[in-house]
């Protein structure tokens, strides 16, 4: 005779929600426009957009049109870096799923030439991911974003984004909410 394991403890109502809503804002275009509408409305007027390519990569891409130029004609500096936090969120979502709440740390961008096309953000280097998810912990993720100006001609490198990511799974963000009382680490 074998013994049945106990059932899993069912989530919060909150948490189901939450988990549902952080997978669909990666299903399409649909709804990821509907949610940067409600809760990254400047992210929602750059018109930052999902594009998945044929072997399944996500390259977020933002196009090139009047609110995110600058006076001269470019690509304005602030939506290229600022979009560039939003992208690597993105394409993090998109592969650790929606287990883990992400945030993003430090964000250095390097300018590298003009942007006169649409902007398209390629993940070239994420470390530490694989570790930091099998430990079950929160973990740093190190991400590198190049940074590509697409449409006419060849794709040209326009910057290059350092990301740092705090990643905590869902379950122990909860539980530190929860927590009534007790002091702030820093003393009083």
């Amino acid at each position: 005779m074998t013994l049945a394991s106990p059932p899993k403890p069912r989530l919060p109502f909150f948490q189901r929600v939450e988990r549902f809503c952080a997978a669909l804002s990666v299903r399409d275009n649909f709804w990821h426009r509907a949610f940067s509408f409600v809760f990254l409305p400047a992210a929602s007027k750059s018109g930052i957009s999902m594009r998945w390519t044929d072997d399944g990569e996500l390259r977020p891409r933002m196009p090139y049109r009047r609110v995110n130029k600058n006076w001269y004609g470019a690509m304005a500096g602030a939506a290229l870096a600022g979009n560039a936090e939003i992208a690597g969120g993105l394409i993090i979502n998109a592969q650790i799923g929606r287990d883990y709440t992400c945030v993003c740390k430090k964000l250095s961008y390097r300018f590298l030439r003009p942007c006169k096309g649409h902007a398209e953000y390629r993940m070239a280097v994420m470390s530490g991911m694989e570790e930091g998810v099998a430990s079950g912990e929160a973990f740093n993720l190190n991400t590198t974003l190049h940074i590509y100006q697409t449409g006419r001609g060849p794709d040209k490198v326009v910057g290059k984004a350092e990301v740092t990511f705090h990643l905590v799974p869902k379950n122990k963000v909860g539980a530190s909410l929860l927590k009534l009382g007790g002091t702030r680490k820093g003393g009083a």
